[in-house]
């Protein structure tokens, strides 16, 4: 495993991992899997996170790039497709995945 541009940081109650490259910096918090920064270098930030974004066990981050797993938003309001398959009764918004904790369990990288 070559990981010589990723490191394991803490944010509040949140392990995140933290891309530097040559090419661009990222955050990514390990609960959802969340991207919550990308900069590539000599630019502008493209991802970003809400002046509301808390780092807390459980909670929603606000911001960034979540996983939405299989549902988006209020599992209610989507298709009838989707709705067909889902239990009854109350679910959290954008799926099961997004407070979740994630494994990196293998990364790579190159110059590029």
């Amino acid at each position: 495993m070559d990981i010589n541009y990723v490191t394991l940081c803490q944010i509040d109650e949140l392990m995140c991992l933290r891309v530097d490259h040559p090419q661009a910096k990222a955050l990514i918090a390990l609960q959802g899997a969340q991207l919550l920064e990308y900069t590539p270098t000599g630019e502008q930030p493209v991802i970003w996170l809400s002046e509301l974004a808390e780092f807390k066990k459980g909670k929603s981050i606000r911001g960034g790039i979540p996983i939405c797993w299989p549902w988006f938003g209020d599992a209610r309001k989507n298709p009838e497709s989707v709705q067909k398959h889902l239990p009854k009764g109350a679910l959290p918004a954008h799926g099961w995945v997004r407070d979740k904790p994630w494994l990196l369990e293998w990364a790579a990288s190159d110059e590029e």
